[in-house]
């Protein structure tokens, strides 16, 4: 009996020192909490800095607009200063065609790679709504339009809660956002008419070779 004493003190000493021994389950870290406010305010300055990024490259769309418009306007007065032949051929009213269409497609380049840059018109409820949402705080016009003195506009600022200034900072977010993409659209666009004003302007330079080589 006593050893089978001694034997089952020694399993509960061997369970004992078993359990002890076991590692503790492993915590699982919390999820960081996000700021709503603080994101609010990244995402503005997120989307501030694709806005000038594509005013960025309608400029450059630009500056190419601006160099195919002096290259027609320049072979549209040497063409017609030195043309020779009748100006109702076939070829004569070709080039004459594609050029002019040629420069039309790049004033359109020229209208959209502008309205990329800045806003010259007022945004069209296609892109901001009925009712665009108030952004006081946050965008200068609204701003100065509510508040026309800094007595007013500092006393609205301080008795404004925060639940007010992130919807304040939603919709300065929400209404960049929608800038961004009007913006893009014409970047896409002028870039676009770029592009297809080089096609008649070849069939013009093709077209005066061609009759250069049959005058001769």
């Amino acid at each position: 009996m006593s050893n089978l004493m001694r034997s089952i003190i020694s399993i509960i000493s061997l369970v004992e020192v078993c359990l002890s021994e076991s590692p503790a389950p492993e915590k699982i870290p919390s999820q960081p909490v996000v700021d709503k406010s603080d994101l609010i305010r990244w995402l503005i300055d997120r989307y501030d800095n694709l806005v000038v990024a594509v005013s960025i490259r309608c400029a450059t769309v630009l500056a190419a607009d601006a160099f195919l418009l002096g290259v027609v306007t320049f072979t549209i007065d040497k063409y017609f200063s030195a043309s020779t032949g009748s100006a109702k051929s076939g070829l004569t009213l070709l080039i004459a065609g594609s050029l002019g269409i040629g420069l039309l497609i790049v004033m359109l380049s020229i209208l959209f790679a502008t309205t990329g840059i800045v806003t010259i018109w007022a945004p069209s409820k296609k892109y901001i709504g009925a009712k665009p949402p108030q952004r006081l705080f946050f965008h200068t016009r609204d701003t100065f339009e509510q508040y026309p003195g800094f007595d007013s506009f500092s006393e609205s600022f301080r008795q404004t809660g925060t639940a007010d200034l992130d919807n304040y900072a939603l919709g300065e977010l929400w209404t960049v956002m929608k800038l961004n993409h009007m913006r893009y659209q014409n970047l896409r666009k002028a870039t676009m008419c770029t592009v297809f004003s080089l096609m008649p302007l070849f069939l013009a330079i093709l077209g005066m070779l061609v009759q250069k080589v049959a005058s001769e």
